[in-house]
């Protein structure tokens, strides 16, 4: 018997609850998706603004420097990035664009970036970039460059994906067990059919059987 079949033949009480199980199935398949989604939208936001925001301090902190012309207090300030473990490098330009001074975190590889004409922050592969002008009394004497991986956006991912997982099997478990409980509830009446239709049949198939055997007795008398 088919799967289609054995739909057909259940009863519409069944059928309801198989319906609402699949409509519930698809919507929360849909709105772990959606979170997913928004999770990543935000996180990448988050990402941005929060070293948006470092190279702002770094910019402030590097007219000194800048200003004087001294670069080992500009690789000082700049090692100071070790702390964070997301940044794989830092570099500070002079007003033409020529690198002042650099931080690589240790094993990260990477060119300098020119610099643009307006101060932004973007992805740019697997990167995070910002851009942030060093000003001295209304005048631009440099620039400062910090890059990012995405491992912390991978991470989250990761994390949020397994939550998600953990979610979809508990749920899916819950669907065997009504499911189980289902064909445990309807396999006695299908089962009753059976041996019924089954009676049946061989008592339609022993009346033949006898009438036949009565009809060639007579025939042979005669």
């Amino acid at each position: 018997m088919s799967v289609s079949t054995r739909y057909r033949n259940l009863p519409i009480k069944h059928k309801l609850r198989l319906l609402i199980m699949a409509t519930v199935s698809c919507a929360l398949m849909l709105a772990c998706a959606a979170l997913l989604v928004y999770d990543q939208i935000a996180a990448r936001n988050s990402m941005r603004n929060d070293l948006d925001v470092l190279a702002e301090i770094f910019s402030a902190n590097s007219t000194a420097a800048l200003s004087f012309n001294d670069r080992p207090a500009a690789e000082e300030l700049l090692s100071t990035l070790q702390a964070k473990q997301h940044i794989t490098s830092a570099f500070l330009y002079e007003p033409d664009g020529m690198v002042f001074a650099r931080y690589r975190r240790e094993g990260a590889a990477g060119r300098e970036v020119e610099p643009p004409p307006v101060d932004r922050t973007w992805f740019e592969g697997d990167r995070l970039i910002a851009f942030k002008s060093v000003w001295l009394k209304g005048q631009k004497i440099g620039a400062v460059c910090l890059k990012s991986d995405l491992e912390e956006l991978h991470d989250r991912l990761r994390r949020f994906a397994g939550i998600v997982l953990a979610i979809l099997v508990h749920y899916a478990l819950g669907i065997l067990c009504i499911l189980i409980g289902l064909v445990l509830l309807i396999w006695p009446r299908v089962m009753s059919r059976i041996t019924m239709t089954s009676f049946s049949t061989s008592a339609g198939a022993s009346s033949i059987g006898t009438t036949r055997f009565h009809r060639a007795n007579t025939a042979h008398r005669r």
